[in-house]
């Protein structure tokens, strides 16, 4: 039982969300304290950039995975406004790329969005 146990846990391992950021980043609630004031003092309008917010070991590793979007079963989008592909859900997506993704839509994720810029879960 062990043994199946630890093979289930190593294909559905799930990192922890601080594997995701850069160390400066860590604690997210701290961060978006520190930088609320900034967020909302933007020119021309509340926004900010962070440098190097992300590990950078685990964007080298959704860049290697990351599937081609010029297939059949994608989309695109050609207009004066935008040259975009998209895919149809993560079914494609590596396992790096589809944890990154869970953890954008995470709630320690969430909770730093409504933090930093003071918008409020509806």
């Amino acid at each position: 039982m062990t043994q199946t146990l630890n093979a289930f846990t190593e294909k559905f391992f799930v990192p922890d969300t601080k594997d995701f950021l850069s160390e400066k980043y860590q604690d997210l609630q701290a961060v978006a304290a520190d930088f609320k004031a900034k967020y909302a003092s933007g020119d021309p309008f509340p926004n900010i950039h962070f440098e190097d917010f992300f590990n950078p070991d685990v964007l080298d590793a959704i860049l290697e995975e990351f599937p081609n979007l010029e297939g059949k079963d994608d989309i695109k989008f050609q207009t004066p406004n935008e040259i975009k592909l998209a895919s149809r859900g993560e079914r494609r997506f590596g396992p790096v790329s589809k944890a990154f993704a869970h953890f954008l839509n995470s709630e320690p994720f969430l909770l730093f969005l409504q933090e930093l810029t003071s918008i409020e879960e509806t």
